[in-house]
């Protein structure tokens, strides 16, 4: 983790959060903070591509995780990739490396700029509320 890297992206990642549609009318569904705090755990207490596996999938999660895991990275591809990064590519490049834990310092810098660019927007108890509040 390298604290001045997370102050650089912080701006980015306020800008990630829009492009890839993890805020509704400048408001973040509060179970999204939930589930970056979660990655984090799973990166730690697990591996990077486990935990970028199971975060790339909705599964049973109440909010769109696997966003998450689009604007990580989104966060970490140069300018010009960002317009074709989906919800799984990133858990396709961790696939496809030699070694993907060239990428754990990146994506877990891009993981706390995100968690913090959080604090940025008003946050929603769900999915519905954002929706509603802005009607």
């Amino acid at each position: 983790m390298s604290k001045q890297r997370i102050d650089k992206l912080i701006p980015e990642a306020y800008q990630a959060i829009e492009k890839c549609n993890l805020s509704n009318k400048g408001k973040v569904n509060k179970m999204l903070c939930s589930q970056i705090s979660a990655f984090g755990v799973a990166v730690t207490m697990g591996s990077l591509l486990s935990a970028v596996a199971f975060f790339s999938k909705k599964g049973g999660a109440q909010s769109d995780r696997q966003l998450l895991m689009k604007a990580i990275h989104w966060l970490i591809s140069p300018q010009e990739n960002r317009e074709s990064v989906t919800e799984t590519s990133l858990l396709d490049m961790l696939v496809k490396a030699h070694n993907p834990n060239i990428y754990r310092e990146s994506i877990i810098d891009a993981a706390i700029a995100i968690k913090l660019a959080m604090n940025l927007f008003d946050l929603t108890k769900n999915k519905k509320d954002s929706e509603t509040e802005g009607a």
